[in-house]
Formats: structure tokens, sequence, C-alpha cells
């Protein structure tokens, strides 16, 4: 009930400022009492309150729920594409396709989990930046 009433006190300094039309806040408060308001906050917002020494820590230990933790999908699937690039220009180069895979896998659990955790970190920080 206080979150409304604050809420409310928002709205109608936005009104008193000329921000917003009567019109609008009319709409605001009746969404807001109604219980209809959306949750409007941005993926920056939610990425920048993330910790990054969490988003490191989990993709130190497994790429994958370092990006699962900051909820970028699309990096992700950039991730992976990368990854799965590299095995095959390794693989196509090599003569002996059990070598290959022995270095592929090699030097993807060695370079996964750095770029995981450089990557995740960067982006934390770049959308902490960025909400301000």
């Amino acid at each position: 009930m206080t979150d409304k009433i604050e809420k409310l006190k928002e709205m109608q300094q936005l009104l008193d400022e000329g921000t917003i039309t009567s019109e609008e806040f009319a709409q605001m408060k009746q969404e807001l009492l109604s219980g209809n308001v959306k949750d409007k906050t941005s993926p920056v917002k939610n990425l920048a309150r993330k910790k990054i020494w969490i988003a490191i820590i989990l993709s130190l230990v497994i790429p994958f729920t370092g990006y699962a933790y900051t909820g970028r999908w699309k990096a992700l699937l950039v991730f992976f594409s990368l990854f799965c690039g590299m095995g095959f220009v390794i693989g196509v180069t090599s003569k002996d396709a059990e070598k290959a895979f022995a270095n592929s896998f090699r030097i993807a659990s060695i370079l996964g989990p750095i770029a995981a955790a450089v990557d995740n970190g960067v982006a934390i920080n770049k959308a902490r930046i960025n909400s301000q």
C-alpha cells in the first residue's frame, strides 16, 4: 500500500511539473489502483543490478551459467557459435580427427571460461555505466 502511495506522489509531482498531462495522470492512476502496472525496468538496469563477482565465478566454473545469471541469451548464442566455429576450423585443417578433437577440447576448455567471465563482467560494468 505504501508503494502505491509513493507512486501516486511521484505521479502527482510529474503532473505538477507539467511533465505529464492530466489525462496521462488519470490513466496512470487508474492502472496503478487497478494493479495493471507493468514493470518497465529496462534490461540494462536489470543487468546493472547483477554482481560482477558472481557472474565471473559462474562463468569460470561453467560458462553457460554466467550467461544464464546475466540473462544474456544472444551473447551465449554468439559465444557458443564462435567456439563451434573454432572447433570446425581446427577439425577441417587437421589431418588427424582424434588430435583435432583433443586440441579443440583443450583450447575451448581453457579459453571458454576465461572469455565468458570477461564478457559477462564487461557487460555488467557497461550496463552500470549506461544506467547512471
